[in-house]
């Protein structure tokens, strides 16, 4: 844990209040201002202050739908409704642990306005039984449309934040607090197609699917460090089904940087949150989740790997 996530290990009704003071220069209060690579990455890092706070006692249990959530998960996501959420000002959250609370009035005009769309830990399986493979996300839709995004991975210290129309990578594992934030931008992707590279599957996709390709391939379980490491090339692919808070904080990204998103079910997966990409239905079970599985690689690679893909297991 580095100083400045160590500073941030403490009880909900603390969060605010210490944020603000480890950043009495330019404390940002309650609020959220403009989005910035700085200010949206000392939020992740606050939030993973409170997941290494209660990682080894993260207090699991099961939720309707059969994920795992933890007392980690709740608290990060009231840590981002303090900050985030404040719709006299205009601004909404829609987070993984409270979406189904929502109002429609609520829903309607978050997706009008400018909605932080957050995943307080991607992973919690994994967070949940002390492995490494899991991160923080967060992405800013503005009018119904995906447009800023971050993710954090707190057991590696790496970062991706998007910032005006670039991409960052960020490698905290030699950062001392105090010092700058040591950002690299990344540059669009030229991957082609090789047979050596690794894709990166969802557990769904790996329990039921099938891929006929030569190619290694991985299940993480954490949307967030796969999205992350394919925007960065140390994946060839991504395939999987996703819900809109496992992607809102990458896909912003990986647009940017030149990747596709394509359907299985036809066409591709822009940054639009509308029924042709996304189920809306209010009540419905699959609220939230993309219309069918998608692959997420360059142009090239899709074009490849698309052929390959079975998700009916023959």
């Amino acid at each position: 844990m580095s100083p400045l996530e160590s500073q941030f290990a403490v009880g909900a009704s603390d969060y605010v209040c210490s944020y603000c003071l480890t950043n009495a220069k330019q404390s940002l209060g309650c609020r959220m201002p403009a989005w910035s690579k700085d200010n949206i990455a000392r939020h992740l890092l606050h939030a993973a202050g409170i997941a290494l706070h209660y990682y080894d006692n993260s207090e699991p249990t099961q939720k309707a739908d059969g994920s795992v959530v933890t007392r980690a998960d709740h608290e990060i996501e009231r840590y981002f409704q303090q900050v985030f959420d404040h719709p006299s000002a205009g601004t909404y959250l829609l987070g993984e642990e409270t979406q189904g609370t929502l109002d429609d009035d609520y829903v309607t005009e978050a997706l009008a306005g400018e909605l932080y769309i957050v995943d307080p830990i991607d992973g919690t399986a994994s967070y949940a039984n002390r492995l490494p493979m899991w991160g923080i996300s967060i992405g800013l839709a503005q009018a119904g449309m995906l447009c800023q995004g971050a993710v954090y991975m707190p057991m590696t210290r790496e970062l991706l934040a998007s910032d005006a129309d670039s991409v960052w990578w960020l490698d905290l594992r030699n950062w001392t607090d105090g010092e700058p934030l040591p950002w690299q931008p990344l540059t669009p992707t030229t991957a082609p197609y090789n047979v050596h590279g690794m894709i990166c599957l969802t557990q769904t996709t790996a329990k039921h699917g099938s891929i006929d390709i030569c190619n290694p391939v991985q299940c993480v379980c954490c949307a967030v460090m796969s999205f992350a490491y394919l925007a960065v090339e140390r994946y060839l692919a991504y395939l999987g089904d996703h819900r809109i808070w496992d992607l809102a904080g990458c896909l912003p990204m990986l647009e940017r940087l030149g990747f596709e998103a394509r359907l299985l079910s036809g066409g591709k997966l822009g940054c639009t949150i509308d029924s042709a990409g996304y189920c809306l239905e209010k009540g419905h079970r699959n609220r939230w989740r993309v219309v069918s599985p998608c692959l997420y690689a360059a142009p090239a690679v899709v074009d490849h790997v698309m052929p390959a893909i079975d998700l009916n297991g023959n």
